[in-house]
């Protein structure tokens, strides 16, 4: 597309005197087409150029997010704000956290931790952290949104998950 439109505009002025028919117009023309496939060669390695720029640009990125990944932590919150408030109510309290910020923080911190067993939940494809040593548990949907965080019954709950 780039290529035709290139073309067009080296072409596009000059076509006016096609049409004249005199020897000395022809010989124009074939000028004009030779500078056009000149210009066409030109392009065509510039592209060539540019992709292959663009390639290496595109797996240095992904080198780079994937390495990110291991080292910047997501902050995760919960879909709507109400979402917070209830799971605040029913176990933020019970965990000993004076606001739904606190409580947040924590989850956020259990998510972090690198001692926590983590896995996908077959069922919906969430993702599990538990940290054997506190009980904590915390579910973080398959798009990134943080779903639930308390203290469950041991290595058992997390297990059947």
């Amino acid at each position: 597309m780039l290529l035709m439109s290139a073309l067009y505009m080296i072409i596009y002025p000059h076509l006016g005197e096609l049409g004249s028919g005199d020897s000395e117009s022809s010989i124009e023309t074939s000028e004009v087409v030779e500078s056009a496939q000149e210009d066409t060669a030109s392009i065509e390695e510039s592209l060539a150029s540019e992709e292959e720029s663009a390639s290496y640009v595109e797996d240095s990125s992904d080198q780079e997010e994937s390495n990110a990944d291991e080292h910047e932590d997501v902050f995760y919150n919960f879909r709507y704000p109400d979402r917070l408030m209830g799971h605040f109510e029913k176990h933020g309290i019970e965990m000993g956290f004076s606001s739904e910020e606190e409580y947040l923080e924590a989850a956020n911190a259990l998510i972090d931790n690198p001692m926590c067993l983590t896995k996908t939940e077959a069922e919906d494809g969430d993702m599990i952290y538990f940290l054997e040593s506190t009980n904590e548990i915390a579910f973080v949907s398959s798009d990134g949104y943080l779903r639930t965080y308390f203290i469950c019954s041991g290595i058992d709950y997390f297990n059947r998950q």
